[in-house]
């Protein structure tokens, strides 16, 4: 019994052949990446940058109860941000600030 050549096809990929420049309307880079790559990258680090949230992040995590969790996503949805950012102006409104001075 044979297959017919509709159903039996190779399982590897090809390999993308690489892209070259076509005259002054080229959009590839030096090293091979798409502009409208880098230029995305930038946008949403920008944007990121915009919306002045903290991006250095210490991979604290916060358990909070579903009555309390729902509360802070409308909260974050009338204020059209981030669950993250809305938490954390809560958070800095509601918690006392710290001084820490050194004795020597």
């Amino acid at each position: 019994m044979s297959l017919p050549t509709g159903i039996f096809s190779a399982t590897t990929r090809p390999e993308p052949e690489p892209a070259e420049p076509t005259g002054q309307g080229s959009q590839v880079q030096a090293d091979d990446t798409p502009a409208e790559a880098k230029t995305s990258k930038a946008r949403r680090k920008k944007a990121t940058a915009a919306t002045g949230a903290d991006t250095s992040d210490d991979g604290a995590k916060l358990y909070l109860t579903p009555d309390v969790r729902f509360r802070l996503r409308m909260l974050a949805y009338q204020r059209g941000k981030k669950i993250s950012a809305v938490a954390n102006e809560v958070l800095d409104k509601a918690l006392p600030r710290w001084n820490l001075e050194r004795t020597e």
